[in-house]
């Protein structure tokens, strides 16, 4: 287990470093400059060619894009994120700010579709064919082919600007005032939750239906053992393993669907940050969120495969 452990930490670091290497040289071959975007027209003349050129050096512009690479990438080893262009601030602190928004939503979102996905999928699953199957499965069909943007204008429209039940956008901490917080959290989760909770709930009807045709599974029925008692210890874990794989999934996709649901419903977190930056050509910031995001997502995914072990002990690492 600890070899293989050691092993999967190496690939994720060389992953982690490959996408980092993609993300820096595909922000340079955009067209433009940051610098004469960041300076806005009027004041090119005023502030002259010896003040760009000192802004550009400042910021490492001058040099050759191979030396920028590794100028960043080792200050980044020493925990140095850099300082924005556009922000004319550290992205370290951008990041703090911003981080526990984009965490509170996708965490919740995640916890949501871990849960509801799971228990609609057993339902379905042991009601094959009846009405709670035919409500579960046609609504997890929809849910995982919806555009996450058209669903987040479609709530803003019903439930913020026709029935006036929830605010439009914006984000409020929740120590500052808990109950504002929580109705401007129910469109974003929701709008993050619905993809994963769909493919958990279709994933588990199936685990469940494969499960329970298994051996095991008869032996315990005609042992006059009681629905519950099989659900729960038999027939549940076993259905869990693929459950698991996508909870891997669910994590990178709610986070990268926050670059979406940020941007309609207006929340200053990690995701709207990206989409500035994006558009402002703001290399460091969107160097160092994508970096964040990719380790995130690198290591859910090592501790799923490491649970597969704890569901089904026929799994051996080598």
């Amino acid at each position: 287990m600890a070899a293989y452990i050691i092993r999967r930490i190496i690939w994720a670091a060389i992953i982690l470093v490959l996408l980092t290497v993609i993300v820096f040289f595909a922000m340079r071959l955009l067209p433009g400059d940051p610098l004469m975007i960041y300076v806005a027209q009027s004041q090119i003349s005023s502030i002259g060619p010896e003040a760009l050129e000192k802004m550009r050096h400042d910021y490492g512009l001058d040099r050759p894009i191979i030396t920028q690479y590794f100028d960043w990438a080792g200050k980044v080893l020493r925990g140095d994120l850099g300082k924005s262009i556009f922000y004319s601030d550290s992205v370290g602190k951008l990041i703090i700010t911003r981080l526990p928004r984009t965490a509170q939503i996708g965490i919740t979102a995640f916890v949501i579709a871990t849960i509801l996905g799971t228990l609609t999928g057993l339902m379905a699953g042991l009601r094959r064919g009846k009405l709670a199957d035919q409500l579960i499965t046609p609504l997890a069909y929809i849910g995982i082919t919806i555009p996450v943007f058209w669903l987040g204008i479609i709530l803003v429209y019903v439930f913020g600007v026709t029935l006036h039940w929830l605010p439009i956008g914006g984000y409020v901490s929740p120590f500052d005032n808990f109950w504002l917080n929580a109705r401007q959290l129910v469109m974003p989760v929701a709008c993050e939750s619905v993809l994963g909770l769909a493919s958990m709930s279709r994933q588990m009807r199936s685990s469940v239906l494969e499960v329970a045709r298994q051996d095991y599974i008869r032996t315990a029925w005609s042992k006059g053992l009681g629905e519950r008692v099989i659900v729960l210890r038999h027939m549940l874990k076993n259905s869990l393993i693929p459950i698991i794989t996508l909870m891997g999934f669910a994590i990178g996709a709610i986070f990268g669907g926050s670059v979406l649901v940020e941007t309609v419903f207006n929340i200053p977190g990690m995701g709207r940050l990206m989409v500035n930056s994006i558009f402002n050509q703001d290399y460091v910031v969107v160097q160092a969120c994508t970096l964040i995001f990719g380790g995130i997502v690198l290591l859910v995914n090592l501790a799923v495969d490491i649970s597969y072990g704890w569901l089904d002990p026929r799994i051996r690492y080598s």
